[in-house]
């Protein structure tokens, strides 16, 4: 089992056959969307899988997201946007070492005007006990 996995207590099947008719309702909504902001609707089911993640069996969590920046990282418009920031911040969470990735997101100038950015960074070189590079 992964480490970082919880095992999981046996959900009502009523609540999981609920959980993925959403999830299958997201999925078609994004690949549907003809909007201006695709952004949005990958937010609001990032979010929404987020708070499901108990009955998340395939770990797919980890997956869409990587999906979703894998999309849009090179948005120009989606830079200095604070949701795809919060989207990078969490990926950035499941990272064993992620030093590497405040970098280049700050060379790729993503984020670099949204606090959450650098406050993330701070407290990662807090949590390192780095507090000269956290200043």
């Amino acid at each position: 089992m992964n480490p970082h996995q919880q095992q999981l207590p046996a959900a009502d099947p009523a609540v999981l056959a609920r959980y993925e008719s959403d999830k299958r309702a997201w999925d078609e909504a994004i690949r549907a969307y003809q909007g201006p902001d695709p952004l949005d609707i990958w937010f609001n089911f990032i979010c929404w899988l987020e708070q499901h993640k108990m009955l998340d069996k395939e770990g797919g969590f980890r997956k869409i997201l990587e999906q979703c920046l894998s999309n849009f990282e090179n948005y120009e418009n989606y830079k200095q946007d604070v949701r795809m920031v919060k989207l990078w911040m969490k990926f950035i969470d499941m990272q064993a070492n992620p030093l590497n990735l405040y970098q280049f997101l700050y060379k790729k100038n993503v984020g670099t005007q949204c606090a959450c950015f650098y406050i993330g960074w701070a407290h990662y070189y807090d949590a390192a006990n780095a507090f000269k590079q956290a200043e």
